[in-house]
């Protein structure tokens, strides 16, 4: 099955439009969801050529202008839950004459949208780190340096202090 070319797929089919302006579709692949290697149920079963589909209408639509569209919303139909793409198809005089739909499973496309979020968090966070020590280094190399001229103009004061009772002792002698 085209499945096990690419898994991460979980549905291609064409749609149509009949002259009414109502989405049908034309071909649609059985599908086993489950990964069970059987058809069963309805979930699974090739859609009949002409049922009318009334689902992600305006990026379909998009798709029937002649744009390729992929859609980040989250569609549900009777099917499950779906991130889909949609690809026109155009006649030899390049007029749109259908859709080809690809579907892929929300709850993968969620997952990696969250990992990215936790992903650039992590790095943000740590950039917030690095900053935090950068600061926190520099902040402490600054006290140290305050500290070590303290220590220095202190010890050059007990100098002086010690150098004039030196001379106030000499003096007096």
């Amino acid at each position: 099955s085209w499945l096990a070319y690419n898994p991460a797929i979980a549905d291609i089919y064409v749609m149509g439009k009949r002259d009414d302006g109502q989405v049908v579709l034309l071909v649609d692949s059985e599908t086993d969801y489950d990964h069970n290697n059987v058809f069963e149920g309805e979930r699974e079963q090739r859609t009949a050529i002409g049922e009318e589909y009334d689902e992600d209408g305006e990026m379909l639509e998009r798709a029937f202008s002649g744009e390729s569209v992929f859609t980040t919303d989250i569609v549900h139909d009777r099917w499950g839950s779906w991130i889909s793409a949609y690809e026109p198809i155009r006649a030899d005089d390049g007029h749109v004459i259908g859709v080809l739909g690809i579907d892929f499973p929300a709850d993968r496309w969620e997952r990696a949208m969250l990992n990215a979020v936790w992903g650039a968090m992590g790095q943000v966070g740590m950039g917030i780190i690095a900053i935090l020590v950068v600061s926190g280094g520099h902040t402490f190399w600054r006290a140290t340096i305050a500290q070590e001229r303290e220590e220095a103009d202190r010890a050059q004061q007990l100098r002086v202090e010690a150098e004039d009772k030196s001379k106030a002792k000499g003096d007096f002698l």
